[in-house]
């Protein structure tokens, strides 16, 4: 066997000390023809990746998707990986990720940048092959079985989260590149493998915050290999001799733990934890939360096909024995560790977010650490002691006892692959006549069959191989098969959601005019959503996700009251002076390209029109910025309070004179409101006055005279209301204005 070290990476965690991890159980590193396979498995499982996140034309989990691609304009805007969102500090102390994607939304127009990510993705979702093999190469797999492990970490269902442009396919490979740092510094210990390993967690902690939770495993573990390796009977001297032999570890955990709890002294938790940190601040109900972890359990037993957790457990039960290897002893304790610490904080956040939901998303990170106990226990079937596989087998059955129910609560983004698997397998209990135990008994069988097969694997060298082979076959086909079901359905699931939530409007007559905002803004000036209703609820709120997602210049949002607002992010108040109709935004000065609704039910700014698609319209206000007219006493809706009037206050031109103004006011009644209303417009030359039936639509015009030098209202009153779902009394809604001067007009 060749000793030339061929890994040769530039990724940070295989440098240094964690060279040590890269090699196999003797200690030997690791063959070029090794290399070349590994990479040749990353190429394949990205390039297969890519046919179908390359379809991907649809954004997908927002607003978590926009926020990433916010944050990497931002990094590349700014060169800061600060987070910053409308022009704000955002609490998402979550960076590693952004700065992948910043050079790909900083270079490329955003439909471009948008295809060049979900390549990216293909690749890092890929990635994960490589920490898996070197994981199972550290414990002394043979690169045959190390190779299924790396296989097995990309076809798992969870590759679908390679269609969005958030965390979970860095996320990926990084968890298991620092579970890979963690087993060096178990194994080898001292300071440069604590410092390599600790800065492998500050890498994940940056990816997703919610690994921090490694930061409690890696001292755990440190302490209990030792206990179990320890050549002194006497614990307390065990004890010192770790924190002797790993003092820089132990010290940066106190200084981590110290810090986490002076900033929620201080109100800073959500800056240091960020989503996470209402786990610091809430009540965790850890008695409930330690019972709902085998439903998120059962989903990852599932979704991994069964057959690798059963023989994973299997060989990790076996490896805590005396006697087992100490690399093989310290990732048995580290996986499950890991597995524990992630499902519990998985648990957490999602009982205190979704409630009695299950959703694996945060969870699904610890399947290659599964399969590499998976390869693991393949090359030593025959040998596992009996209780090893019975008690491995109990426990994934216990987790397979809650899927059905699991299954019914599990929250998906998309096509809940769950449901299919439970209903295939309901269907094979139906066809042998055992309707009662419903998807349980084919889910059941295959776990007792992996178990039947490790147990007959002793009766010798023909067993053991041939028990092997099929094992590792059937966990191959399978999360093969079930993957690449999984991939068809959400992508066929995520191009059709925009349409189901009503986005087929004018911006989508032609695919390539998505970033219609950007072309009408060729110089780079910035500009400011005011969002405000558009239609129905979905298509309003899709909409303007859509639109400062597929536009970079959209780098400010407005909130003009009474606005639509319905993402987390940043934005500042702006307000019209009632007297002049100049609009001013708090902290700085109003952007004058504005994003508004084509027919805005509150105010009309006065300026060109750059761009419209409708329902939407690009405006280059004039200097200062100003409204034209402005809707006073209507909700978001249009709709008018019962009782009380509802003003449409027209601005004089700013040419001096006096002007007469056509206004022109559309009036809607709904299915709600139960029959015929009257409204009277007042305070122009005449009063204007009607009756509008149900469920109908008619435009008032009026004329007014607008003095030089003040504002001129037009008055509306409505007789009778409807109570709207909210409880809220309504009496007509103002859904569309028009103004347009038609000459000069004598104010007396």
């Amino acid at each position: 066997m060749s000793s030339t070290p061929v890994l040769e990476t530039t990724h940070p965690l295989v440098h240094g000390a964690a060279q040590e991890a890269l090699r196999d159980a003797e200690g030997r590193p690791l063959e070029r023809r090794e290399a070349w396979l590994l990479s040749a498995l990353v190429l394949v499982g990205a390039g297969l990746l890519c046919a179908w996140t390359l379809k991907i034309d649809e954004w997908g989990i927002q607003t978590d998707s926009l926020l990433y691609s916010k944050l990497a304009l931002s990094i590349w805007d700014t060169l800061s990986p600060l987070p910053v969102v409308h022009g704000e500090a955002y609490a998402q102390p979550t960076p590693t990720y952004p700065l992948l994607l910043a050079p790909l939304v900083g270079l490329f127009p955003m439909p471009a940048a948008f295809v060049a990510a979900h390549a990216l993705n293909a690749l890092l979702m890929a990635s994960a092959a490589v920490p898996t093999y070197l994981l199972a190469r550290t414990i002394g797999v043979s690169p045959r079985w190390a190779l299924l492990g790396g296989t097995l970490a990309i076809a798992v269902p969870w590759v679908t989260f390679s269609y969005f442009l958030t965390t979970e396919s860095l996320a990926y490979p990084v968890l298991v590149w620092a579970v890979l740092a963690i087993h060096a510094a178990v194994v080898r210990g001292g300071m440069r493998a604590d410092a390599v390993a600790l800065a492998a967690i500050a890498v994940a902690v940056l990816t997703r915050t919610q690994f921090v939770v490694l930061a409690g495993v890696l001292p755990v573990a440190v302490l209990l290999q030792a206990i179990l390796e320890r050549p002194s009977p006497r614990l307390r001297e065990v004890v010192r001799g770790v924190l002797t032999q790993h003092g820089l570890l132990f010290g940066a955990v106190v200084g981590a733990v110290f810090v986490l709890g002076v900033s929620i002294v201080f109100g800073a938790g959500s800056h240091v934890a960020g989503n996470y940190h209402s786990l610091l601040e809430g009540d965790l109900q850890v008695i409930n939360t330690v019972r709902a972890v085998p439903d998120h359990l059962a989903l990852l037993v599932v979704g991994a096909s069964v057959v690798p957790f059963v023989v994973g457990a299997a060989w990790a039960l076996d490896a805590l024995f005396r006697g087992s290897p100490p690399r093989a002893r310290a990732f048995a304790i580290v996986l499950g560790l890991t597995v524990l610490a992630i499902l519990l904080i998985t648990t957490a956040f999602n009982r205190q977010q979704l409630g009695d939901l299950v959703h694996e998303r945060y969870a699904f990170y610890v399947v290659p650490l599964v399969g590499v106990a998976f390869v693991a226990g393949l090359q030593q079937v025959g040998r596992l002691r009996p209780v090893s596989v019975v008690g491995g087998t109990v426990l994934v059955l216990a987790a397979l006892r809650v899927f059905p129910e699991a299954s019914d609560r599990a929250y998906s983004y998309v096509a809940p692959w769950h449901q299919v698997v439970k209903g295939r397998a309901a269907d094979i209990g139906s066809i042998v006549g055992v309707d009662d135990l419903g998807p349980l008994l084919p889910l059941c069988a295959i776990a007792l069959a992996a178990a039947a097969v490790m147990l007959l694997s002793r009766r010798g060298p023909a067993w053991r191989r041939w028990g092997a082979v099929a094992l590792g076959a059937v966990a191959l086909v399978a999360s093969g098969t079930q993957t690449a079901h999984v991939l068809n359905e959400n992508l066929a699931s995520v191009n059709a959601y925009a349409p189901r939530q009503g986005l087929l409007v004018a911006r989508d007559i032609a695919r390539g005019d998505r970033d219609w905002v950007d072309k009408a803004m060729p110089d780079g000036r910035r500009v400011a959503i005011v969002p405000g209703v558009v239609g129905d609820f979905n298509e309003t709120r899709w909409l303007w996700w859509d639109v400062e997602s597929w536009n970079k210049s959209v780098a400010r949002s407005y909130d003009f009251s009474p606005a639509w607002r319905d993402t987390p992010f940043p934005d500042r108040a702006m307000r019209a002076d009632p007297a002049t109709g100049h609009l001013s935004v708090e902290g700085e000065s109003a952007v004058r390209h504005l994003l508004m609704p084509a027919q805005d039910r509150r105010m009309g700014v006065v300026g060109r029109t750059l761009a419209l698609r409708p329902p939407l319209r690009l405006v280059e206000a004039e200097e200062p910025v100003r409204a034209g007219w402005w809707v006073r006493g209507a909700d978001r809706d249009g709709w008018s309070t019962a009782g009380e009037p509802l003003d449409v206050r027209v601005f004089p031109p700013g040419d001096g004179n006096a002007r007469l103004a056509r206004v022109r006011i559309q009036l809607t009644s709904t299915p709600q409101v139960p029959g015929p209303r009257r409204f009277s417009v007042t305070g122009a030359r005449h009063a204007v006055r009607g009756t509008l039936p149900r469920a109908k639509q008619r435009l008032v015009t009026t004329r007014l005279c607008v003095p030089a030098n003040a504002p001129a209202d037009a008055r509306l009153r409505v007789t009778g209301s409807t109570e709207l779902s909210a409880g809220k009394l309504v009496g007509l809604a103002v859904t569309g204005v028009r103004v347009a001067w038609a000459g000069r007009c004598d104010v007396g």
